[in-house]
């Protein structure tokens, strides 16, 4: 709780819509990449982390890390407390007016040209062995009612558990890439709607970026054809609000993990040079570790 009354002293929302639309914020000012605000809620009767997570824009784990104590599949108890995680640093990006997906945060962040805001959006990405692939591409593709081709790998993958699928499946209730999809340069690659958002926010895919049916509706029809995309994997983030450095550490994947000295050393070089850029004089080490210890990808300040 301490962390939650520091952060609503010094974190301001810049600008949000309304739960069950995407998250818009005003882009920070200055040198600040800090957006956002923890909000704490009550569970409404009959509540699932999943039916929280997507009133509040949230992914499936962005919910369950930042409340350790709630069961995986249970109904939560009306009136717990929920704690929205919903602050974010924003990635850095080399490229304008573009989409940006981090696979460690499982989440989308969308910088439309000539609007000073960013958008934000909770994604589903690629299991282990299908990982979502890290690259600089674009959207050469936008596909109302598509229809998927399976591809063999996910027939054989599904055969093994006695699933046997078509070729084609027709858009329908029964199509997995919902009603819109953007491919990208890399052609087997798409970010697209689904048939089962419950599974937003969690590896779960063959390696394409899926979204909330509502989400992926917003982003089709704001984007163009040719709309840069980058999608990185950053597990570890540091930000700055009013002079404040903020770091961020989400659970990393079990192939890709570091190890514990590991992620100590990137983190500490992370911050440090983080700290240097923005004339930040104090680094609570202490904040620090605690931040690595509990990974929650929750922003939490470490220095001023």
């Amino acid at each position: 709780m301490k962390f939650l009354k520091r952060s609503v002293l010094f974190l301001i929302t810049l600008f949000i819509i309304s739960p069950c639309s995407a998250l818009i914020y005003w882009m920070p000012h200055s040198n600040n990449n800090i957006v956002g605000q923890v909000k704490i809620i009550q569970a409404k009767r009959n509540d699932t982390i999943h039916r929280i997570a997507r009133r509040y824009e949230m992914g499936y784990d962005e919910i369950l890390h930042a409340n350790r104590k709630l069961g995986r599949y249970r109904r939560i108890k009306s009136g717990t407390l929920i704690l929205i995680p919903s602050i974010f640093i924003l990635p850095h990006t080399s490229m304008p007016n573009n989409i940006v997906v981090n696979v460690a945060e499982k989440r989308l962040f969308y910088f439309p040209p000539d609007r000073n805001v960013v958008v934000t959006e909770p994604v589903g990405i690629g299991r282990k062995d299908w990982l979502t692939p890290l690259m600089r591409t674009k959207v050469v593709e936008k596909i109302f009612n598509p229809i998927w081709t399976v591809p063999d790998s996910i027939k054989e993958y599904e055969a093994k558990k006695g699933h046997f699928l078509p070729d084609f499946i027709l858009p329908g209730p029964d199509n997995p890439l919902g009603k819109y999809a953007l491919r990208l340069g890399q052609k087997s690659i798409l970010i697209h709607g689904t048939n089962q958002p419950y599974y937003i926010g969690r590896r779960i895919s063959s390696g394409c970026i899926r979204m909330y049916p509502e989400d992926i509706h917003h982003i089709f029809h704001q984007i163009e054809n040719g709309t840069p995309v980058e999608i990185v994997n950053a597990p570890y983030q540091v930000g700055v609000l009013h002079n404040k450095l903020y770091l961020a550490i989400h659970l990393p994947f079990k192939e890709l993990k570091d190890s514990p000295s590991e992620e100590r050393k990137k983190v500490q070089n992370l911050v440090i040079h983080a700290a240097s850029n923005y004339y930040i004089r104090h680094i609570n080490w202490h904040a620090v570790n605690n931040t690595i210890k509990k990974h929650t990808g929750i922003p939490n300040i470490i220095g001023e």
